[in-house]
């Protein structure tokens, strides 16, 4: 079974809650925009989803302070899934086409952008193909038609073959229900895959980037320490984004006693795991063994890229201006012995740990 998920949730608290002081007040909260980055920030820190009933679509029409209102003292009730990872999978041209088909089926949709101007639309046949490179628009790719006739557009495309886009605007647009055919000749990018799991209802997030990825570093080492909030609890999973694509990771997990350290690696490691991430974007790595966890405990998750990149949360201008940073909770290394603190460097390292309560 699949829950409804609440989409006006996820689009008005990210910026409602996380990402507050970055508003343009000259636009509503609807209108800010938003993209796969900040999606995942709010989904990994556990800030979504909940179902659609708790808050439906048919408020979005509403104003800011008409959606507040409807919230206001209400208890929503957290849907029981959790992000698990999102792939980004590039350009979506010629060569990547079977890609995104492949991630349509296993996953069921696609993230994308692609330039958008009326002037394509032909309404007669809902099908899309404009030439232009202005009017960004993010909508999902959830199937294809390799046989849609090309000139079934306007103007005609070079070959036949369309992608079935699931629009951001509810029915307006579309004959099909808030459906359109795209063709394969438009001009898009970003195509990210967002991958959900079963929610435990005893899973802890700890996190310090809860604005998630906003740029990379130039470090191989990133670390974050942790203390555990609950008397018992039990290491299980860490996760991370990737900068970038067919990756080497190296993760360990260090037991750093019950005074905060100066060095992330400064206590015993009790876990060691290896491997390769194929895709950009965000990744959960199940530990090789669970680990014992007691309350007041601190515990480090230690990562080593291959590529040389560590992704971080930082303040960006008009992009994530809420971002917070602490001492000796971020620690980056070149050499995974000489760790410099993030609050320093006035960044987070990307690094999550996921925790079940006994």
């Amino acid at each position: 079974e699949y829950p409804d998920l609440s989409e006006l949730h996820l689009a008005y608290f990210t910026y409602k809650t996380i990402y507050s002081k970055d508003i343009n007040a000259e636009y509503s909260i609807l209108n800010q925009q938003g993209n796969p980055e900040k999606a995942a920030g709010g989904l990994s820190a556990q800030n979504a989803p909940v179902k659609e009933d708790d808050m439906p679509y048919s408020q979005a029409s509403n104003s800011d302070s008409e959606i507040e209102a409807f919230a206001a003292g209400k208890t929503f009730t957290r849907a029981p899934v959790i992000l698990s990872e999102t792939r980004h999978l590039g350009q979506i041209g010629s060569e990547s086409i079977s890609l995104v088909k492949k991630a349509i089926i296993e996953n069921g949709a696609v993230y994308f952008h692609y330039f958008h101007d009326g002037s394509g639309y032909n309404e007669a046949n809902n099908s899309l193909y404009y030439t232009g490179l202005k009017g960004r628009h993010a909508a999902l790719l959830v199937g294809w038609d390799d046989d849609f006739p090309a000139e079934n557009f306007s103007p005609r495309p070079s070959r036949n073959g369309a992608w079935l886009v699931k629009n951001s605007w509810g029915t307006m647009r579309g004959n099909e229900g808030g459906y359109f055919w795209m063709s394969y000749d438009q001009h898009t990018y970003g195509g990210t895959a967002f991958i959900v799991e079963r929610a435990n209802s005893r899973m802890r997030h700890y996190g310090y980037d809860d604005l998630g990825f906003c740029k990379n570093f130039r470090y191989s080492w990133g670390a974050n320490i942790f203390r555990t909030q609950t008397r018992r609890e039990t290491l299980k999973e860490a996760a991370f984004y990737a900068p970038g694509n067919s990756l080497g990771y190296e993760l360990y997990v260090y037991d750093v006693g019950y005074t905060i350290p100066d060095s992330p690696v400064a206590g015993n490691l009790v876990s060691t795991t290896k491997g390769n991430v194929k895709f950009a974007g965000y990744h959960t790595i199940t530990l090789p063994e669970s680990i014992s966890l007691k309350e007041g405990q601190y515990f480090s998750v230690v990562l080593k890229f291959s590529g040389g990149y560590m992704p971080v949360e930082t303040k960006l201008p008009k992009y994530s201006e809420n971002a917070e940073v602490n001492e000796r909770e971020s620690w980056f290394s070149q050499d995974g012995k000489n760790w410099t603190d993030g609050f320093t460097m006035k960044c987070n390292a990307c690094i999550k740990a996921y925790t079940l309560t006994r």
